[in-house]
């Protein structure tokens, strides 16, 4: 299961300042590597 958080704190429209897995940040052009683990993972999103 993957709980998606995405914070928008500028009011923009598009773009991605930040992507975090499970806490660890990932690259801004990075896709989230999905695992089929039965765990429970957490991506933030963070548009600016």
């Amino acid at each position: 299961m993957y709980r998606i958080t995405v914070k928008n704190p500028a009011g923009v429209c598009r773009g991605v300042s930040s992507l975090s897995l499970d806490g660890a940040p990932l690259p801004g052009d990075a896709l989230v590597p999905l695992s089929d683990d039965g765990g429970e993972h957490r991506v933030e999103v963070v548009l600016g």
